[in-house]
């Protein structure tokens, strides 16, 4: 009885452990904690991990949203991406989905923002993210072997002005 007891013990202090060790914010950056509390001062259930890049990623819930930021080690915000559902996409861009993509199935939606504010959503169907700008445009499918560019509004202006000279 004595034994099990132990065993019992030693296994939720272990587990506590591993529960802490797994969430810890060990080796991040000051600067990158306090700008996670800056920008989002509700987090919570916040997990690091240092990247391979040198950025350190914040996985957390905010105001119930599944979201995740890489922060450089000076605190500077350089990605984020928050899981969508599909009543939270502008309307702009759910018509173009259901007008693009009519009765396929979706599996995940995210909503991509990079360092100087520029958003995409990805709206992945079957196997294949489909990206679209924040105005609703439909961008292509997302190719994980070519680098991806958040499309601006000078972008839009650019490819207008184009379109018009042909």
């Amino acid at each position: 009885m004595m034994n099990k007891i132990k065993f019992t013990s030693l296994s939720l202090l272990l587990a506590g452990v591993l529960t802490l060790t797994s969430c810890s914010s060990w080796g991040v950056p000051g600067a990158a904690k306090d700008a996670l509390r800056r920008d989002f001062p509700n987090a919570e259930r916040v997990e690091w991990d240092k990247q391979d890049n040198g950025l350190f990623e914040a996985e957390f819930f905010n105001a119930g949203i599944k979201t995740k930021v890489l922060y450089s080690p000076e605190g500077v915000a350089e990605f984020s991406e928050d899981t969508l559902r599909f009543t939270l996409l502008p309307e702009v861009v759910k018509k173009q989905v259901r007008q693009y993509f009519p009765a396929q199935e979706i599996e995940d939606i995210y909503r991509r923002t990079d360092a100087e504010g520029n958003v995409c959503y990805a709206v992945e169907i079957g196997d294949v993210e489909r990206l679209f700008a924040e105005d609703g445009r439909y961008i292509g499918p997302f190719d994980a072997l070519a680098p991806q560019t958040i499309p601006t509004p000078l972008d839009t202006v650019s490819s207008v002005v184009d379109t018009v000279q042909l």
